[in-house]
């Protein structure tokens, strides 16, 4: 089966958001909270089919991202990345991430959050 063995993602933006996709029994947990109140239980939002995985893997796989940090601005926001199908793609836990191909991974991210509760996906792009 082409699903991740592991599938996460969340961003923390300092006195902000969370929000968080996470992949658990087969179901994505899409979640957005804030620093004073925990995820909830999992809430399965979204079940992807062998072929969307697959189509994923390959959309990341050609990014290539080397994951690095700004190193000059140490506020804004905080990004957790693990990302793994056959083989690790992506794994990174970085504050204001700033590399190649970084608006990509997150606009693949995005697309694979939009649900009924998030219909435009979950996170702030622009």
């Amino acid at each position: 089966m082409a699903k991740p063995q592991k599938f996460l993602y969340e961003e923390r933006y300092f006195f902000g958001s969370n929000n968080r996709i996470q992949l658990i029994d087969d179901w994505l947990d899409i979640q957005q909270t804030t620093d004073c109140i925990p995820y909830l239980l999992p809430n399965r939002q979204r079940q992807l089919s062998a072929n969307q995985w697959k189509d994923i893997e390959g959309l990341i796989s050609a990014l290539n991202v080397k994951p690095r940090a700004n190193e000059e601005i140490l506020d804004g926001m905080q990004v957790r990345c693990w990302i793994t199908f056959k083989r690790r793609l992506v794994r990174f836990d970085l504050i204001n991430p700033e590399f190649d191909g970084f608006l990509e991974l997150r606009k693949i991210i995005n697309e694979v959050s939009v649900c009924a509760a998030y219909p435009d996906g979950i996170l702030r792009l622009g």
